[in-house]
């Protein structure tokens, strides 16, 4: 497990990376910052679970930490040191995403415990994950094994894998024209990798992947302009183009004329 220390007393944290880092051999103190925005910082460097923090520092405190954390990485876990008068903030705390906070002076026993919980606690949801990745891989499996699943209906008997991945990718893709779609993320979504889909995907439509796109969205860019009242950058950021100059030089690259000419000869 990799831990991040927080305390602005030098000594203090020194001897919390020292004894930590002796306590489990699992235990790896990667960062130890000695206020809450070098913290921060850290955290945008570095690859944290737990974070251990004193409450009260200069700059961003315990609790203004614990805010950015909950916030922007929700899956680090923290564990706040407070001393009594500060006590009420930190059960504020809790509800910004702290697991756990001990009172000053704690004892070494007692972090470790806090420590040991945290980490079962991380361990049970990358095990979780784990097997909600496996229950969707397989479901897919059995979407692309047996296609009746796919709508109660019997699109052959007997399909191989691959053309089903290859049809289940294009029921997909009408719908998702205005996403930034990417051959690499689609392959991640189907368990392949990016160079055997875009093989597979050519074989089967006889076109690459950036090819059938573009043609999909200048086909639904098309049947857009017919509505007057949508606007050139609407139809645009609708088919995927957030740069609508980038529209109008595909669009006329390919059909032969501007999508405003194209409009107006409607």
């Amino acid at each position: 497990m990799k831990i991040m220390l927080v305390d602005d007393e030098p000594f203090a944290l020194r001897t919390l990376k020292e004894m930590i880092s002796t306590a489990k051999q699992d235990w790896d103190v990667v960062a130890a910052a000695e206020d809450g925005e070098e913290a921060i910082s850290l955290l945008q460097k570095k690859q944290i679970e737990l974070v251990i923090s004193d409450i009260r520092m200069p700059s961003v405190d315990g609790l203004d930490l614990c805010k950015y954390i909950n916030k922007n990485y929700p899956f680090i876990k923290v564990i706040l040191l407070t001393g009594y008068s500060e006590f009420k903030y930190a059960q504020q705390a809790l509800r910004t995403g702290v697991v756990d906070y001990l009172l000053k002076p704690c004892s070494f026993e007692s972090l470790f415990e806090a420590i040991d919980r945290v980490e079962k606690e991380i361990l049970k949801g990358k095990s979780s994950s784990r097997f909600m990745q496996k229950g969707e891989k397989d479901i897919l499996e059995s979407q692309i094994d047996n296609p009746k699943m796919i709508n109660g209906d019997f699109e052959p008997t007997e399909v191989k894998k691959n053309r089903r991945v290859i049809e289940l990718i294009l029921e997909k893709l009408p719908n998702r024209l205005s996403e930034d779609l990417s051959l690499k993320q689609l392959a991640e979504e189907v368990y392949l990798s990016p160079t055997y889909l875009g093989r597979i995907f050519k074989e089967h439509t006889g076109v690459s992947f950036s090819s059938y796109i573009i043609q999909l969205r200048l086909e639904k860019a098309k049947q857009l302009l017919v509505d007057p009242a949508l606007k050139i950058y609407e139809v645009s950021e609708r088919v995927g183009y957030n740069d609508q100059a980038h529209f109008t030089h595909v669009f006329k690259k390919f059909i032969g004329i501007t999508p405003q000419e194209y409009k107006m000869r409607l």
